[in-house]
């Protein structure tokens, strides 16, 4: 059975109106849309990541980003990880849903940080996260 590689995933999150690019293989992430009435674009580096059993399963990976995030007013850096993690629907491995998980800190505002949980759906179970 031939795995095949997460390249890129792109989403199009209707609230909080977000667009998201996330290239694996270039090694970026960019965002942009309105994340509470103010519009953000964020311009990161995915790091190389890590396999961490959060839930025991050992089916989670963790990659560190750090980039720029900037609003009308303010450009600044930022930090934060992609947690990329899975679970079955019950029905075997052909049903795993993969779920991608991004927080993104402002270093210099307080309290700015960026949650968005994004599923990816219909993920076969030949697929290889790299």
């Amino acid at each position: 059975m031939k795995h095949l590689p997460l390249k890129r995933v792109e989403y199009c999150i209707a609230d909080p109106g977000a667009n998201v690019s996330i290239d694996f293989e270039n090694r970026k992430l960019s965002l942009a849309g309105d994340i509470e009435f103010v519009p953000i674009k964020v311009n990161a580096t995915i790091h190389p990541g890590f396999s961490a059993g959060l839930t025991g399963s050992g089916d989670e990976l963790v990659f560190s980003l750090e980039g720029i995030m900037e609003d009308s007013h303010y450009i600044n850096s930022c930090s934060g990880l992609l947690v990329l993690d899975n679970m079955t629907n019950g029905y075997g491995l052909e049903d795993r849903e993969w779920h991608a998980t991004l927080y993104l800190y402002d270093h210099l505002i307080d309290g700015r940080e960026i949650k968005l949980r994004m599923t990816m759906y219909g993920l076969s179970a030949n697929a290889e996260l790299n």
